[in-house]
């Protein structure tokens, strides 16, 4: 999840076969090109999902189509949503971890 700054009420939401900031870097590239308002895309949130992560990402959008905001066109712009998604996936972050976690913990444990 990004974050833009100075607008801190819009999160992008997608996935990316690189690093976080790379990402962050190409979506601030493509934002500032198409629009007024000049700023920067920050890394807040991540996943690590290693399969299935588009259809992951996807269901992230169709949940959340209601808030779905657009404030240029190109790159990555029709995966951007206010805030208010930010907590839920907070939530699915942290049990994610947890899920990561235990997975882990059964793997070690049958070594």
């Amino acid at each position: 999840m990004l974050l833009h700054v100075p607008c801190i009420w819009r999160v992008k939401i997608g996935i990316t076969g690189r690093s976080s900031k790379e990402r962050a870097k190409q979506v601030t590239r493509a934002a500032n090109r198409r629009k007024l308002i000049k700023g920067v895309a920050l890394p807040i949130g991540i996943m690590f999902i290693p399969f299935f992560a588009k259809p992951v990402e996807q269901s992230f959008h169709f949940v959340f189509f209601l808030l779905k905001t657009r404030f240029y066109k190109g790159d990555g712009s029709t995966e951007w949503f206010l805030i208010l998604v930010a907590p839920v996936f907070y939530g699915l972050m942290w049990l994610h971890l947890v899920a990561w976690w235990w997975v882990l913990r059964f793997a070690m444990a049958k070594i």
